[in-house]
């Protein structure tokens, strides 16, 4: 018996209109989510367990 996820696979059709793949974007979003002291939730690999955080500071890579 498969380990049922509590999320949408991210292969989903449906949520592609929500995937952001641009560098600059993502790093906006993550400083957007610090700013506002947003609460996520974190799940790791394929333990069936979480926990909430919250993005302290964004230091996005670099170019070189």
């Amino acid at each position: 018996m498969g380990m049922t996820s509590p999320f949408p696979e991210p292969e989903s059709p449906e949520l592609e209109r929500f995937a952001v793949y641009s560098k600059v974007e993502i790093a906006a979003t993550l400083r957007n989510l610090a700013v506002e002291g947003v609460l996520l939730t974190a799940y790791f690999d394929s333990d069936p367990g979480f926990l909430v955080t919250v993005v302290l500071e964004v230091t996005p890579i670099s170019r070189r």
